[in-house]
């Protein structure tokens, strides 16, 4: 989120870039949290299922579907963070990540998803209509991100090497800030965390990428993947937008660029969600 962001506030002023810029700002941080919360669900023992979807105030909830996780739709998106919050309390197992995301905040990702809907399906048609949706959409982000301030506390990684020993360490990129330059360093997890990196092998050219959550190591594939550009000093963080025709598309952060690769190798990691969900066979 902070590449578009950064380029929002310092990059080029011409109002339909800023607003695209916004725009990819949001978008980012609704696919974060639906992460974060779907790899939270399903680390716990025994997964917390029965995920539900509102896609605004006006439905009412329905079962959530494979297909949901696979679509490049945000509303669903959103009512999967909703749903995983509050179906962690109901069960009396509240995620780890509750305590950095609060259940009010779908709301405000509602209000500024139709927003989006409304300039990205009409389109701005001048430079000032492009700067009245700015002024309109940039306080409802601040707001949000005033609210998740402390979701800078998870740290995002791409895991180089474990380093077996008691405590077990990780040489580990972080993935933060908008410099996109690597930043490796070796770092202590618990013994549960270097399981999970253990059983993580990479897809490919693909690592993947985790979020440290207090000692907890949540596995955010195959929705987030890393790798190294050409020249191998620069690091491309590639995000899931959807699937279809058996391939699977990612975008590449910063880039406006996409990748497309064999679905099945990304299915197979896809599955460790399907008993927080509803099977849908035609996908």
């Amino acid at each position: 989120m902070a590449v578009p962001f950064h380029g929002f506030l310092e990059g080029s002023r011409e109002p339909f870039r800023r607003l695209y810029r916004l725009r990819d700002s949001w978008e980012a941080l609704i696919r974060l949290l639906t992460v974060l919360v779907l790899a939270d669900c399903a680390s716990i023992i025994p997964p917390i299922t029965g995920l539900t979807i509102q896609e605004n105030e006006a439905d009412s909830a329905r079962p959530c579907k494979r297909k949901d996780l696979l679509t490049d739709r945000l509303a669903p998106r959103i009512g999967i963070i909703a749903s995983g919050l509050d179906r962690g309390r109901q069960l009396r197992t509240p995620l780890k990540v509750s305590s950095f995301i609060p259940q009010t905040i779908a709301p405000e990702l509602r209000r500024l998803n139709r927003v989006r809907n409304g300039f990205s399906h009409e389109s701005a048609k001048s430079d000032s209509q492009a700067e009245q949706i700015i002024e309109e959409a940039y306080p409802l982000l601040r707001e949000v991100l005033l609210d998740l301030s402390e979701l800078e506390e998870i740290q995002r990684v791409r895991v180089r090497k474990l380093i077996p020993g008691t405590p077990p360490k990780v040489e580990a990129e972080h993935l933060f800030g908008h410099a996109q330059s690597q930043r490796i360093r070796e770092t202590e997890i618990s013994t549960a965390a270097a399981s999970v990196v253990v059983s993580a092998s990479s897809v490919g050219h693909l690592d993947r990428v985790f979020a440290v959550v207090g000692e907890r190591l949540l596995d955010l594939s195959p929705f987030y993947y890393a790798y190294d550009d050409d020249t191998g000093h620069r690091t491309k963080v590639a995000f899931f937008k959807h699937r279809k025709e058996n391939r699977w598309t990612m975008e590449i952060v910063g880039d406006s660029t996409t990748i497309q690769e064999d679905a099945p190798p990304h299915d197979l990691l896809m599955s460790r969600f399907d008993s927080l969900v509803l099977r849908d066979e035609t996908v």
